[in-house]
């Protein structure tokens, strides 16, 4: 147990002292002591109170240091040592200062449930789980955890086209939510009004998908990652035109790629088919070095429906393939209108002509999408 050599002078009950008020007044302006201690007899009594004066207070302040951090207080003892031991005493009151670990060791260990905060990174808060903890919050087996942890922190939704992710420094997991884009879906030339030949064309295949969470340390992608938003493919100029694929998203490494164009349709008799077979594929790559990756949902892109002809005039185009996020275009029907992607890495539909109508195009494909959740 750590003792207080700093003893306050003259403290019985019965000490031969002035009062307070006697004392005040002699110190006062005209008092018997105003100007100090003169020739003369001296007061036993007022030698004996400025004495206690100053060692009561010298004693308080030795107490704060023995109980609040357990440490001799003597007046033996360097000032400096004195007044460090006296600082990290009046530490243990209220504020949450930044982990230390001089006071650590001074006070042998922070006890357990106290707060710091973290010593380089301002907003991050670290409870200890042990007594006697003088281990370094965040560093391995140290008995600390993060005082919010799990804490959403910031939600990001990127813009079509390149940018730069770069993440709070207080990030330590992410869970992101990225879509390729959509195709367009392909078109139909001109047909004259007394053709027996129809028309249909496939719709543009959609975005491949994926959810996923990755883990890194705290401060790793301080330089940022490179994060691409897939544009949707334009729709094709009228005519027997395929349509224009979707570009690709990214994190860094991490691709979805977006959706395969749309089939052009040609002037064919009835009854036949045109079908788009390919799909966009399952995400691939890595995010970056040092970032750990679990993938919660992937998919390979909705497949383009099917273009149909039964008659001349029973035409039926396919529709845009549909995205995890994205509905992808409605088909055109008899020389009706393509429809663009309804969302997220749709791909737009294909389109029908009948006899006697003008070049069509297809459908344009839905953008891609990029978010991401930070979490503490």
């Amino acid at each position: 147990m750590a003792t207080n050599y700093f003893l306050p002078f003259a403290s019985s009950t019965d000490a031969n002292v002035l009062t307070d008020a006697q004392y005040r007044t002699a110190l006062a302006s005209g008092g018997t002591y105003a100007a100090g201690v003169v020739s003369g007899q001296a007061s036993s009594q007022q030698a004996n109170k400025t004495w206690r004066q100053s060692t009561a207070l010298s004693a308080a302040l030795g107490q704060l240091i023995v109980t609040q951090i357990n440490a001799d207080a003597s007046d033996s003892q360097a000032t400096a040592t004195l007044a460090q031991n006296l600082g990290y005493a009046i530490q243990t009151f209220g504020g949450v200062l930044p982990f230390n670990a001089d006071f650590a060791n001074a006070v042998n260990g922070y006890p357990k449930n106290a707060i710091v905060a973290d010593a380089s990174l301002a907003g991050l808060f670290w409870a200890s789980t042990a007594d006697s903890n003088t281990t370094t919050p965040g560093a391995s087996g140290a008995s600390w955890m993060p005082l919010t942890s799990g804490m959403l922190l910031k939600t990001t939704v990127f813009q079509p086209g390149p940018s730069t992710w770069t993440p709070n420094p207080l990030t330590s997991t992410a869970r992101y939510r990225m879509a390729g884009a959509g195709a367009s879906g392909g078109g139909c030339p001109a047909l004259d009004a007394d053709a027996t030949t129809g028309c249909v064309s496939t719709g543009g295949g959609a975005g491949a998908y994926e959810e996923g969470i990755m883990a890194f340390a705290r401060g790793a992608l301080s330089a940022g990652i490179a994060v691409v938003v897939g544009t949707g493919g334009a729709a094709p100029t009228a005519g027997q035109n395929n349509g224009n694929p979707g570009i690709a998203s990214s994190i860094g490494g991490r691709t979805c790629a977006g959706g395969p164009a749309g089939l052009a349709g040609g002037a064919y008799t009835p009854p036949f088919f045109v079908a788009l077979g390919s799909i966009a594929g399952v995400p691939s790559g890595s995010i970056a070095s040092g970032v750990s990756l679990q993938t919660l949902v992937s998919d390979p892109g909705g497949q383009a429906g099917t273009g149909i002809a039964l008659r001349t005039d029973y035409l039926l185009s396919g529709n845009g393939g549909n995205s995890l996020i994205g509905h992808g275009g409605i088909y055109g029907q008899n020389g009706g209108a393509s429809s663009g992607a309804q969302g997220y890495g749709g791909g737009g539909s294909g389109t029908a002509t009948q006899p006697g109508n003008p070049a069509t195009s297809g459908g344009g494909g839905g953008p891609g999408y990029i978010q991401i959740d930070e979490y503490l």
